[in-house]
Protein backbone atom coordinates (compact mmCIF):
# COMPACT_ATOMS: atom_id res chain seq x y z
CA UNK A 1 0.00 0.00 0.00
CA UNK A 2 2.68 2.34 0.28
CA UNK A 3 3.97 4.29 2.92
CA UNK A 4 2.13 4.70 6.21
CA UNK A 5 0.94 8.15 5.44
CA UNK A 6 -0.38 7.14 1.89
CA UNK A 7 -3.02 4.83 -0.03
CA UNK A 8 -3.00 3.76 -3.49
CA UNK A 9 -5.92 5.18 -5.85
CA UNK A 10 -6.20 3.77 -9.44
CA UNK A 11 -2.39 2.99 -9.00
CA UNK A 12 -1.11 6.50 -7.90
CA UNK A 13 -0.31 7.35 -4.15
CA UNK A 14 -2.13 9.48 -2.20
CA UNK A 15 -1.70 11.24 0.93
CA UNK A 16 -4.23 9.04 3.67
CA UNK A 17 -6.90 11.01 5.21
CA UNK A 18 -7.83 10.13 8.25
CA UNK A 19 -11.28 10.59 6.77
CA UNK A 20 -13.33 8.83 9.89
CA UNK A 21 -11.90 11.29 12.26
CA UNK A 22 -12.57 14.23 10.36
CA UNK A 23 -16.11 13.31 9.05
CA UNK A 24 -16.74 12.55 13.76
CA UNK A 25 -15.15 16.11 14.35
CA UNK A 26 -17.36 17.56 11.47
CA UNK A 27 -20.52 15.89 12.72
CA UNK A 28 -19.61 17.72 16.34
CA UNK A 29 -19.09 21.20 14.75
CA UNK A 30 -22.00 21.06 12.97
CA UNK A 31 -24.50 19.95 15.44
CA UNK A 32 -22.34 22.81 17.56
CA UNK A 33 -23.21 25.07 15.34
CA UNK A 34 -26.80 24.43 15.03
CA UNK A 35 -27.40 24.65 18.94
CA UNK A 36 -25.62 27.68 18.81
CA UNK A 37 -27.94 29.48 16.31
CA UNK A 38 -30.92 27.90 17.73
CA UNK A 39 -29.62 29.40 20.85
CA UNK A 40 -29.58 33.06 19.62
CA UNK A 41 -33.09 32.69 17.43
CA UNK A 42 -35.96 34.16 19.81
CA UNK A 43 -39.80 34.89 18.25
CA UNK A 44 -41.76 37.23 19.44
CA UNK A 45 -45.48 36.20 19.61
CA UNK A 46 -47.58 39.93 19.69
CA UNK A 47 -51.58 39.68 20.44
CA UNK A 48 -53.94 42.28 18.71
CA UNK A 49 -57.22 42.43 17.27
CA UNK A 50 -58.64 42.92 14.50
CA UNK A 51 -62.31 42.67 12.96
CA UNK A 52 -61.94 40.19 10.78
CA UNK A 53 -59.02 37.52 9.38
CA UNK A 54 -58.17 39.66 6.71
CA UNK A 55 -57.50 42.55 8.84
CA UNK A 56 -55.26 40.54 10.83
CA UNK A 57 -53.42 39.04 8.13
CA UNK A 58 -53.02 42.79 6.47
CA UNK A 59 -51.75 44.05 10.36
CA UNK A 60 -49.68 40.99 10.35
CA UNK A 61 -47.85 42.24 7.12
CA UNK A 62 -47.47 45.17 8.22
CA UNK A 63 -46.17 44.68 11.87
CA UNK A 64 -43.53 42.11 10.21
CA UNK A 65 -42.41 45.10 7.31
CA UNK A 66 -42.24 47.50 10.02
CA UNK A 67 -40.30 45.64 12.48
CA UNK A 68 -37.74 44.53 9.39
CA UNK A 69 -37.31 48.18 7.91
CA UNK A 70 -36.51 49.47 11.42
CA UNK A 71 -33.98 46.19 12.91
CA UNK A 72 -32.46 44.26 9.75
CA UNK A 73 -31.46 41.82 11.95
CA UNK A 74 -35.74 40.68 12.16
CA UNK A 75 -36.70 38.55 9.30
CA UNK A 76 -39.96 39.74 8.16
CA UNK A 77 -40.87 36.25 6.16
CA UNK A 78 -40.66 34.21 8.51
CA UNK A 79 -43.95 35.72 10.44
CA UNK A 80 -46.77 33.64 11.43
CA UNK A 81 -50.08 34.54 12.25
CA UNK A 82 -52.87 32.37 14.29
CA UNK A 83 -55.58 32.87 15.87
CA UNK A 84 -56.02 33.73 19.51
CA UNK A 85 -53.16 31.28 21.21
CA UNK A 86 -53.16 28.35 18.94
CA UNK A 87 -49.58 28.51 17.74
CA UNK A 88 -49.72 24.95 16.36
CA UNK A 89 -51.62 25.71 13.76
CA UNK A 90 -49.82 29.42 12.57
CA UNK A 91 -50.12 29.96 9.37
CA UNK A 92 -47.36 32.45 6.73
CA UNK A 93 -48.19 35.36 6.46
CA UNK A 94 -46.35 36.06 3.05
CA UNK A 95 -46.37 34.02 0.07
CA UNK A 96 -43.04 32.62 0.08
CA UNK A 97 -43.50 30.71 -3.80
CA UNK A 98 -40.14 29.78 -5.12
CA UNK A 99 -38.92 31.42 -8.15
CA UNK A 100 -36.30 31.61 -10.82
CA UNK A 101 -32.79 31.61 -9.46
CA UNK A 102 -33.57 31.31 -5.90
CA UNK A 103 -36.22 34.27 -5.66
CA UNK A 104 -38.88 33.67 -3.33
CA UNK A 105 -42.35 35.64 -3.22
CA UNK A 106 -42.42 38.43 -0.85
CA UNK A 107 -46.39 39.34 -1.09
CA UNK A 108 -48.60 38.48 1.44
CA UNK A 109 -50.29 35.11 1.50
CA UNK A 110 -52.61 34.31 -0.58
CA UNK A 111 -52.47 37.26 -2.95
CA UNK A 112 -53.56 37.08 -6.52
CA UNK A 113 -51.80 37.54 -9.97
CA UNK A 114 -48.16 37.14 -10.43
CA UNK A 115 -45.52 36.74 -7.39
CA UNK A 116 -42.80 39.32 -7.04
CA UNK A 117 -39.52 39.55 -5.33
CA UNK A 118 -39.12 41.77 -2.45
CA UNK A 119 -37.29 45.29 -3.40
CA UNK A 120 -38.38 47.91 -6.13
CA UNK A 121 -36.12 45.94 -8.63
CA UNK A 122 -37.16 42.41 -7.61
CA UNK A 123 -37.81 39.85 -10.04
CA UNK A 124 -41.68 39.09 -11.18
CA UNK A 125 -42.68 36.01 -12.40
CA UNK A 126 -45.55 33.97 -12.64
CA UNK A 127 -46.75 30.06 -11.83
CA UNK A 128 -44.34 28.13 -14.75
CA UNK A 129 -42.51 30.97 -15.54
CA UNK A 130 -38.90 29.49 -15.39
CA UNK A 131 -37.00 32.77 -16.04
CA UNK A 132 -38.85 35.76 -14.61
CA UNK A 133 -39.12 39.35 -15.35
CA UNK A 134 -37.02 41.68 -14.27
CA UNK A 135 -38.63 45.13 -12.62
Amino acid sequence: MGNAGTVRVNGAARPAVPVLGELAGAGDLLLRAAREERERRYTVHLDFTADDPAGARRLAVALAEGLAALRPDVEAYSARLSVGEGWAGAAAVFCLADGPYGAFCAYPAGHAGWHAEGGVDGLRWGDGDATGTKG
